[in-house]
């Protein structure tokens, strides 16, 4: 019986296979943070358990290279202007730089600068300023946000956020120059003017929202927030600073990662627990579908490539990075039937498994159990968060 009532809450919370038309590629030990390269078409990924960052080259999806760098690596960001990746170290408290692929003499896949950013300060989030130049880096542990010359590699200031804001995740907006940040512990969203480097406001997104990803969608102007604990998605005008809708993702969804598809328009978000991307309309805020990774899937952060059109997810749980091609056919609540009807029935997009499925895999886990000892399934356990 025991087997069965796992069998029956797995099957329940998470949809058992990937969408076959998905491809991957190894990265390191819990992908954390995810750069694109527009530069070279490279892809970055830092692993933050085994202190590396792993380059792929989004034309073949090939391994390049395992590059070493500090302690904890985290968020990562291309700098298009010198052509540098910066890679947020939360256990050596610098940003480390690394020379990418376009960088004539200096491209030997190592880093060539460390950047301090205090002793006691714990990195996390990375956005480049395409205005300025500089490299913005959240601090969660000084609430802060530390901010880089990309010019000289030197901190040039640091932006205070308050006490207890918590930032994470951090993303710039090119149409008004502002940089916008998660403030966790907080649940608001921090605004920093990118030509005077101080804090020009503060947005909220609701109790118990915990805002984690950040990113701006270049079409409409607006900043998308992850809500981590609201299982929704919090999008702010750019040009009021208010927020203007909230997209529901489902229950429990555990968002983390979001980035923008300047092709589609579409904003893509990673869910850590159910193993799924949403997929939002930029045009519409409302949620298309989702993408299902594999059971045992833990995606955290995400990024789109403009080269080729494809969105890179890093599978925190797996050591790996999904590949989701463009056009890719969407699950969506119309696609499953309900347990007591013929009509499609889904819990906020994250599909309710068939009644009939369900019969029919009790009576195969009665004969499995009775004739061959089946053991009890594992739970799903994702690795400890840093």
């Amino acid at each position: 019986m025991a087997c069965l009532v796992s069998l029956f809450v797995l099957s329940m919370t998470h949809p058992a296979f990937a969408d076959t038309s998905l491809a991957s590629v190894p990265a390191g030990h819990s992908p954390y943070g995810m750069a694109f390269d527009s530069a070279s078409g490279d892809l970055y990924v830092s692993n933050v358990f085994d202190n590396t960052v792993t380059l792929i080259h989004a034309a073949n999806n090939n391994v390049l290279a395992t590059i070493p760098v500090g302690a904890t690596p985290q968020g990562i960001d291309f700098d298009s202007a010198n052509g540098n990746l910066y890679v947020a170290e939360s256990g050596a408290s610098a940003v480390a730089v690394i020379p990418g692929s376009s960088v004539s003499g200096l491209h030997d896949n190592s880093v060539v600068a460390t950047v301090s950013v205090g002793t006691a300060a714990k990195p996390y989030g990375v956005a480049f300023d395409s205005t300025n130049g500089d490299i913005y880096v959240t601090d969660n542990s000084l609430s802060s946000v530390s901010v880089i010359s990309g010019t000289n590699n030197s901190v040039v200031a640091m932006v205070s956020l308050g006490t207890k804001a918590g930032p994470w995740g951090i993303a710039f907006d090119s149409t008004n120059g502002d940089i916008y940040v998660a403030d966790q512990s907080s649940n608001q969203v921090s605004v920093i003017s990118g030509s005077s480097n101080t804090l020009v406001g503060t947005v909220s997104v609701g109790a118990g929202a915990s805002p984690w990803g950040v990113a701006f969608d270049s079409s409409n102007g607006d900043i998308y927030v992850t809500d981590m604990g609201t299982s929704a998605v919090s999008v702010i005008s750019g040009s009021s600073n208010t927020v203007v809708a909230t997209v529901s993702l489902g229950t429990s969804t555990d968002s983390r990662g979001i980035t923008f598809d300047s092709a589609s328009g579409d904003l893509y978000v990673t869910n850590y627990d159910p193993g799924t991307v949403s997929v939002i309309s930029g045009s519409t805020n409302t949620m298309l579908g989702y993408v299902q990774l594999a059971n045992s899937a833990g995606p955290f952060a995400a990024v789109f490539d403009s080269a080729n059109g494809d969105v890179y997810v890093g599978d925190y749980s797996n050591q790996l990075v999904w590949v989701i091609p463009p056009g890719i056919t969407l699950n969506t609540p119309t696609s499953f039937s309900s347990s007591s009807t013929a009509s499609s029935s889904t819990s906020n997009g994250i599909p309710e498994f068939p009644y009939s499925a369900l019969v029919t895999l009790v009576f195969v886990v009665v004969i499995v159990t009775a004739f061959l000892a089946v053991r009890q399934p594992s739970t799903r356990v994702h690795p400890k968060l840093p």
